[in-house]
């Protein structure tokens, strides 16, 4: 049977593809307050651990670091049997959560 070039043809490719990216994954957690303390928890993957908080109108993020030191805060972490993070951030006086 001759072949036009306007019959119909139909192609099978198969390809896989693999890309190598980095990625910087945040994820956002919203903490709990019980009277002068935020309470939050983070996975066990998670790393570098911040607070984001607003301040006169400003948003200003305050890494909370390995020594966990915040100015405004005394932060404690409990380590889960997940491995699961929980942290506990209870206000230094003359300061207050709205």
């Amino acid at each position: 049977m001759p072949s036009n070039w306007w019959d119909t043809a139909t192609f099978l490719l198969e390809a896989e593809v693999v890309r190598r990216m980095a990625s910087n994954m945040v994820r956002e957690t919203y903490p709990v307050i019980f009277g002068r303390a935020l309470n939050f928890s983070l996975p066990a993957t998670a790393e570098g651990p911040s607070i984001e908080a607003e301040i006169n109108g400003e948003a200003i993020v305050f890494p909370l670091g390995p020594d966990l030191f915040l100015r405004w805060a005394d932060c404690k972490v409990g380590i889960d049997k997940d491995q699961s993070k929980t942290y506990r951030c209870e206000l230094k006086p003359g300061y207050e959560f709205r």
